[in-house]
């Protein structure tokens, strides 16, 4: 069975999302009947690391068991055990970076997914993929931090990346240490350029630690956490402009507002975003999340732009891959396609010395990319 991807992506939030026992039923039917487009559903947790949350999203379901595809149950089971191993891994890492730091006096503040590792907010240690381990370190400490990790085996893990701590960017380049599974990227701001004045003031929430082994490390408070997401995909990402769905994210954001719900200010949120401007980015982000997720927050607003906003989102979702793609939303697009097929930046790739030659380099440029996402 097939599906477009819009009504594939809808299937697959919706198997993420706690099922009443109707629901239950009524997908338990499906999957018998064979009506589920599983490699569709495959292809989209894939695309975003989130192969183990579904296994584990079907398992709280009652509805691994159902599936009549062996191999299907066993990939999932498979990739769910590998991450969930890993995920023990980098909780070891992590206590091997606190304990390299710890003797300098320096502690880290743990940032995105580390946070959600640390503090276990699916109640799974195997449902959440981690890319790499984010934390923060103030400036005037992370070159010795560095240096400290160095001496204990870290080293840039591309080796194009040795570069200069002083280098204009929020995070040196990833370094990585034999025999640990995760990058980490140590940081001198929480966000980048642009974005990183919008939490000047993190150090006043700030919080410790829930978990037993890293008592002493820093974590946001809940409300800053939902607001470092949200600054992070729309604004820092650019998710917002380009019209991109960073789903792994999202559901993210969605289990931070369900677990610390209690603990949430909302009052603040909402002041911080219109002190910044960027409050209809965030009624846009949290109609995104209400949609796909069926979350409703005390910000939670449906209006025409936000429906607009949403309808766009699901387009660029579509489309994403293929050579349509490429130029959706061509509103957001136009800067990002200039700056590529600027002479400067085409120079660099196809080493021409005329304007004869710019042109040239423009048309083999389009047929690369066009041949890229048609074949």
């Amino acid at each position: 069975m097939m599906m477009n991807r819009k009504n594939a992506l809808l299937l697959f939030c919706t198997f993420l999302k706690s099922l009443s026992k109707k629901e239950v039923l009524e997908y338990r039917q499906k999957i018998i009947d064979d009506k589920i487009p599983w490699l569709q559903l495959i292809a989209i947790a894939n695309s975003d690391y989130m192969i183990p949350l579904l296994y584990m999203a079907l398992q709280k379901n009652c509805l691994y068991d159902d599936i009549l595809d062996e191999q299907l149950k066993e990939y999932l089971y498979t990739i769910y055990t590998f991450n969930y191993e890993r995920n023990k891994q980098i909780l070891q890492q992590l206590d091997d970076l606190v304990s390299t730091l710890s003797p300098l006096g320096i502690t880290p503040l743990l940032l995105k997914g580390s946070a959600v590792l640390c503090e276990n907010d699916y109640d799974d240690l195997g449902a959440r993929s981690l890319t790499d381990i984010d934390i923060l370190i103030k400036e005037d400490a992370l070159k010795n931090a560095f240096n400290a990790l160095v001496a204990n085996g870290y080293h840039f893990t591309r080796e194009e990346d040795k570069r200069t701590l002083t280098k204009d960017f929020h995070h040196i380049e990833p370094i990585s240490k034999e025999g640990y599974p995760s990058s980490v990227e140590l940081h001198r701001t929480i966000l980048g350029k642009g974005v990183s004045t919008y939490m000047l003031d993190y150090e006043q929430h700030m919080t410790k630690s829930t978990h037993k082994d890293f008592a002493d490390i820093n974590i946001l408070t809940p409300t800053y956490r939902l607001y470092h997401a949200f600054l992070h995909t729309e604004l820092q990402d650019a998710d917002y402009k380009f019209k991109r769905l960073a789903l792994r994210h999202l559901f993210d954001f969605t289990v931070l507002v369900k677990k610390y719900e209690q603990e949430i200010d909302w009052k603040l949120l909402d002041q911080l975003v219109t002190k910044k401007e960027c409050k209809e980015i965030l009624e846009d982000y949290l109609y995104v999340v209400n949609q796909l997720f069926s979350l409703q927050t005390p910000l939670t607003t449906t209006t025409k732009r936000a429906q607009r906003h949403y309808r766009m989102v699901c387009k660029e979702f579509e489309l994403r891959n293929s050579w349509l793609g490429y130029f959706y939303p061509l509103s957001a697009q136009i800067p990002k396609l200039l700056q590529a097929y600027s002479y400067k930046k085409l120079q660099k790739i196809h080493s021409f010395n005329s304007y004869n030659g710019y042109i040239i380099a423009i048309f083999k440029h389009f047929y690369f990319h066009i041949k890229s996402k048609i074949f």
